[in-house]
């Protein structure tokens, strides 16, 4: 008799964990690859690199001051607030 209950409980709880593995497929919890913000990310990162290089053979000479590279600055600064608007602006971006 038991076996025969164990038998009969077997394909439900299949079928359950089936529907429930299935369900839970869906759920997204951020949001998708996003080429366009990866892109220009990688542009930024690039730009800021080329950058440091630069300014570090600079250190210690007239060269390396502020306003000499207050246009690097401020392009840098557009830079990051269009990417913070773009992925202010994705659904589920909030983690990324």
């Amino acid at each position: 008799m038991k076996q025969l209950l164990l038998q009969k409980k077997i394909p439900v709880l299949l079928g359950l964990l089936i529907m429930l593995v299935a369900g839970c497929s869906s759920v997204r919890l951020i949001s998708e690859y996003d080429e366009i913000t990866d892109k220009a990310a990688t542009a930024l990162q690039e730009k800021v690199s080329r950058f440091i290089i630069q300014l570090e053979s600079e250190i210690g000479t007239e060269e390396a001051k502020y306003v000499n590279h207050k246009q690097f600055y401020q392009e840098a600064k557009v830079d990051l607030n269009t990417l913070k608007i773009r992925a202010d602006a994705i659904d589920k971006n909030k983690i990324v």
